[in-house]
């Protein structure tokens, strides 16, 4: 194991020391585990982490500061296969949690208790399809529970607690931008440029792994993570989640299931019974959260086309307040 590699990311990001030093810990508990299995953290695939990771959930040693320094360690050791797995399994219970507060706020708390009360959440560290089990019964309980404009209202929620303070910079080039129009296209080509960067470095962004011809198809089409402002809507469509493999697929459930981003559905495609596709709102949310801040004020946001519905993308449009019409 490089330690170095841990305790300088901790360090840097103003970890306690103790905090460095559990983390290295657990990954070289992991490395020792591997050793006695004739592996190594070089070559160990997937099959062996989840193995590992059954382990820790069976001997109650799934904190999630473990789990982070795994995925952490993967993310800084060249391990990006490993890291984007740690990103489809990281944080359901604070989705989940998120999404009942926000359905307290906008619905009341009889609706919450109603809803989420007794939802059963598998232990951190669990894979997808232990998941996707808790996500087909909270939508039958919103189902149940509420009509269709409430379903959407309750999952357009900020299901990841993304501060408003992550999008200062954006709202810098926003303030300096002389239009809206003139922001999307500078918000576009940001992303181009920074894709391109880990293009050549081959780090994953966020959960993407991004290769030059990502980049040639998000510079062809600003609607892809950046927008596109018509009848004042801004029409968004999401970055696949796996893009590179996504432009090699021909089959369209395949191209499905390669677009969905969302940890608590996405296997749904792989067996051919989505969950329902008002779940997408909770996409929107994500959608959302940016705009929010950029405009000082909630906006609406429709969900024009989703995977689970049966799509080939999931595409959303913000409707922009009037005053920014004026």
């Amino acid at each position: 194991m490089n330690e170095t590699l841990l305790t300088d990311y901790y360090e840097k990001r103003g970890f306690s020391a103790e905090a460095a030093r559990a983390a290295v810990a657990a990954v070289k508990a992991y490395e020792a585990w591997l050793t006695g299995r004739g592996e190594s953290f070089s070559d160990a695939g997937l099959d062996s982490l989840k193995e590992y990771l059954a382990l820790l959930i069976s001997g109650k040693r799934n904190d999630d500061e473990t789990l982070l320094a795994l995925a952490r360690y993967c993310y800084l050791a060249g391990r990006p296969d490993l890291y984007i797995y740690f990103t489809s399994i990281l944080g359901i219970e604070e989705i989940v949690g998120n999404i009942a507060d926000h359905t307290e706020a906008v619905l009341g708390t009889e609706v919450r208790n109603k809803v989420f009360s007794g939802l059963p959440i598998p232990p951190a560290g669990s894979p997808p399809e232990a998941v996707l089990p808790v996500t087909r019964e909270l939508v039958r309980r919103l189902q149940d529970a509420l009509p269709e404009a409430d379903r959407r209202h309750a999952l357009t929620a900020n299901a990841h607690g993304i501060p408003t303070s992550a999008f200062d910079e954006e709202k810098k080039h926003f303030n300096e931008a002389p239009s809206l129009e003139a922001y999307l296209a500078g918000r576009h080509q940001r992303l181009v440029e920074t894709l391109a960067d880990h293009a050549k470095t081959g780090k994953p962004w966020f959960e993407q792994t991004i290769t030059d011809r990502v980049v040639d198809f998000v510079r062809e089409n600003q609607e892809i993570q950046a927008g596109v402002l018509k009848d004042g809507k801004i029409y968004v469509t999401k970055i696949p989640y796996d893009p590179d493999a996504w432009l090699g697929e021909a089959d369209p459930p395949g191209r499905r299931y390669l677009a969905c981003h969302c940890p608590m559905a996405r296997v749904s495609l792989l067996a051919g019974d989505p969950v329902p596709p008002v779940w997408c709102y909770c996409s929107a949310g994500f959608e959302k959260n940016i705009f929010d801040a950029l405009f000082d004020a909630p906006v609406e946001v429709e969900v024009l086309a989703s995977v689970l519905a049966g799509d080939d993308v999931c595409r959303f449009a913000v409707r922009v307040p009037e005053k920014y019409f004026h």
